[in-house]
């Protein structure tokens, strides 16, 4: 089956399909789809395939749900995306739909020996005898949130961008014997010609008598019956209709400020720009540097990242974390090491954290637990009527 595709796929018209698929995404440029755009336009287009933004951002979110074990499963949405993670998953997004669309193009698909064959060989799958096991297999999949369904429509797709990204790279050359009835069969063109006929050219219709009418009217009765009809009454009582009357008394706002005490309080934030090296002797460098009297963004170069204001816990390391909120603001700290490398940071400023005063959230509670509240009266009340209706 394998070879049926390379065979397939590596005739000349098929690598003249693909040149326009493969200069549309050398020339793709890479954008930020986590800004906001019109509900109604896409994200990313490739060819004839629209990505809206949410599943962008959700393929998005599972790249970094892959990433997260490095990281101790700190890394978050934000890290990801300064360090690029966006760009990669956009461009495997459109490399895997140019190749889905070449591949539906030439009618390639992998057939069921095919797919087996290959799930078979995932060590992943195997029992302690070393071959493949219903029961791994599925407990597997079902660990890594997949349906049978979803992984192996997956898996086709998977073995097919395979077989056509391998040709693609390979090259290939036909026989003419092979090329020529191809090409025709493809390109053939015929010509036809319409004749019309205009509708007064003929003769009417003769005047249907009862016999025929009758007999249309019974042959098509859902045309000629009206449908049951019924009239009725409803009552409409919302939230809004019912929390003008009510009036919070303070021990329930206090007592939804403690319930709610972490959506009214900030954490620490601190504004922080990043540089990253390989070697502790180019941290080092920088340090120094820096306390000769040049500027953080001056000594680093292209090496500065800026981190943005960021929480001690959106930082992925607790090294890094300790180092920079243990620093004078403004001021350096480092180098500090972890799996990526040696960290410099430069923190530029700082606020700090704590809880909302009840006073400033009073008015904003009072209408929280209002709107509570009349949510659980107008649902006593729309109870309180079915009951009524019921006992007529």
């Amino acid at each position: 089956m394998l070879g049926a595709f390379r065979r397939v796929s590596q005739s000349w018209i098929a690598k003249l399909l693909f040149v326009p698929l493969i200069a549309g995404f050398a020339i793709w440029g890479i954008g930020d789809v986590l800004r906001l755009r019109a509900a109604t336009q896409p994200a990313l287009v490739v060819g004839d395939e629209r990505f809206a933004a949410q599943a962008v951002v959700d393929e998005f979110r599972r790249d970094v749900e892959r990433m997260s074990p490095m990281f101790k499963g700190k890394l978050t949405i934000e890290m990801a995306r300064q360090m690029g993670l966006m760009g990669q998953t956009l461009q495997r997004l459109i490399a895997q739909s140019l190749l889905d669309q070449g591949a539906q193009g030439l009618g390639l698909v992998a057939d069921d020996d095919t797919l087996y064959k290959s799930i078979a060989e995932v060590s992943a799958f195997h029992g302690a005898d070393g071959k493949f096991s219903r029961d791994a297999y599925t407990q597997v999949l079902r660990n890594n949130g997949f349906t049978e369904q979803r992984f192996e429509d997956a898996q086709r797709h998977d073995i097919v961008r395979a077989e056509l990204s391998g040709t693609i790279t390979a090259g290939a050359s036909l026989p003419t014997a092979l090329v020529d009835p191809l090409f025709r069969y493809r390109e053939e063109r015929r010509i036809a010609e319409i004749i019309r006929y205009p509708a007064d050219a003929f003769a009417p219709p003769a005047v249907p008598d009862d016999a025929v009418l009758e007999a249309f009217v019974k042959d098509h009765a859902d045309m000629f019956t009206a449908p049951e009809t019924r009239d009725l009454s409803t009552i409409v009582v919302t939230v809004a209709d019912a929390v003008a009357g009510i009036k919070p008394s303070d021990e329930e706002i206090s007592k939804y400020y403690q319930d709610h005490l972490a959506d009214y309080s900030k954490s620490e934030t601190r504004a922080i720009h990043q540089a990253l090296f390989s070697d502790k002797a180019a941290a080092d460098a920088l340090v120094e540097a820096v306390k000769q009297g040049k500027s953080f963004d001056e000594a680093a170069g292209k090496s500065s990242t800026d981190l943005g204001n960021v929480e001690r816990k959106d930082l992925p390391f607790p090294e890094l974390a300790d180092a920079a909120f243990g620093a004078q603001v403004p001021g350096i700290a480092g180098p500090v090491q972890s799996p990526l490398g040696w960290h410099v940071l430069y923190v530029s400023s700082a606020s700090t954290g704590g809880a909302t005063p009840l006073a400033q959230v009073r008015d904003a509670i009072a209408t929280a637990v209002a709107k509570d509240k009349a949510a659980d009266e107008v649902y006593t009340l729309s109870t309180k009527i079915e009951d009524q209706i019921g006992s007529g």
